[in-house]
């Protein structure tokens, strides 16, 4: 008899361990978790790094200015340039110009924006870098971009004008450390 109750303490144990287990969404990271998409580690990194969307240009602008409408309409065409359902991450600097180009895919995503400091483009690789795997939007400026992408490990030199927007550079950062880029259009 004591053979017969064994199988049966061996399905209760099983059944309490999955008990206790949440769904994946319940359980997602934080961005900077080390965790990628998929729940894995050190998977492949997708980075869309763009430039803010075209601003408010005027006598009276606000110092900090906003999208005009063109730049708007072109923020809302991101989260279909980029995989928005895929994003772990969104980060932009902390200017209504580049939080308003992100603000699209994050919603999309339902994921708030993470400001980073316009001039640490090392420490904003070593954050990205630290995720693990999936996918992260940065949005920066026609000066900054360049860092971006080199403190990324791309190899390629970029520049970007004053006027320039709508350039999408999509870096693939392998879990070796090598980064591929493409350059792509968006918005147009």
């Amino acid at each position: 008899m004591p053979n017969a109750i064994l199988p049966f303490w061996v399905a209760c144990l099983a059944l309490a361990a999955g008990c206790g287990a949440a769904p994946k969404s319940a359980t997602a990271p934080e961005p900077h978790a080390g965790v990628g998409a998929d729940g894995g580690e050190g998977g492949p990194i997708t980075v869309y790094v763009v430039r803010h969307a075209e601003k408010l240009v005027a006598a009276d602008a606000p110092k900090d200015p906003p999208l005009s409408e063109r730049g708007v309409r072109r923020a809302a065409a991101l989260p279909t340039a980029v995989d928005a359902g895929a994003l772990v991450a969104v980060y932009a600097t902390p200017f209504a110009r580049t939080r308003g180009t992100a603000a699209p895919c994050a919603e999309a995503a339902g994921l708030p924006i993470t400001e980073y400091a316009p001039d640490d483009a090392p420490g904003l690789a070593a954050k990205i870098r630290a995720l693990g795997g999936g996918g992260v939007l940065v949005v920066g400026h026609s000066n900054t971009v360049p860092e971006i992408l080199t403190a990324l490990g791309v190899a390629e030199p970029v520049a970007l004008g004053d006027g320039d927007y709508g350039d999408l550079f999509v870096v693939t950062l392998a879990p070796s450390g090598a980064a591929a880029m493409e350059r792509k259009r968006f918005g147009d």
